[in-house]
């Protein structure tokens, strides 16, 4: 997280957009959606550079690892195949951690609902109709 919030101070957001985005979106997908991939790149611009370095250093001082036990109401966890930021052993350990979660995994980076807009869809909405039919499940998607 350092690393990006001393980038984003050196080049501002519009210089470290492209790593962002490469972060955010598998290969495939940014090189085979462009019309998608310029909308996100547009609203990840519309964020001030003080609001995403601010973001970086939240997500990097919090750990919560401690308190996700606690957690006793019916969770649904989604990782990324190719998430490099969260990848799928943190979403593991989440759905290992908080009691009848269920786990998916999508063949995607750090945005799956974007990404792969319909599994995610899909399996959010089975959840949500159906959440205890599933609990501590995992599934591959």
């Amino acid at each position: 997280w350092n690393v990006r919030i001393e980038a984003v101070q050196a080049q501002g957001l519009a210089g470290t957009a492209p790593a962002v985005l490469d972060r955010w979106f598998t290969r495939d997908f940014r090189h085979g959606a462009p019309a998608q991939m310029a909308l996100v790149r547009a609203m990840l611009l519309t964020t001030t550079d003080a609001g995403y370095i601010a973001s970086c250093a939240a997500v990097r001082d919090m750990d919560q690892r401690a308190q996700i036990g606690a957690i006793g109401a019916p969770t649904l966890v989604i990782s990324g195949r190719q998430d490099m930021a969260t990848p799928p052993a943190d979403g593991h350990f989440l759905a290992d951690h908080i009691a009848g979660a269920r786990y998916v995994e999508l063949n995607a980076a750090h945005l799956s609902n974007w990404e792969t807009a319909q599994a995610f869809t899909t399996h959010v909405c089975d959840f949500l109709l159906r959440p205890s039919s599933h609990a501590g499940s995992a599934l591959h998607g």
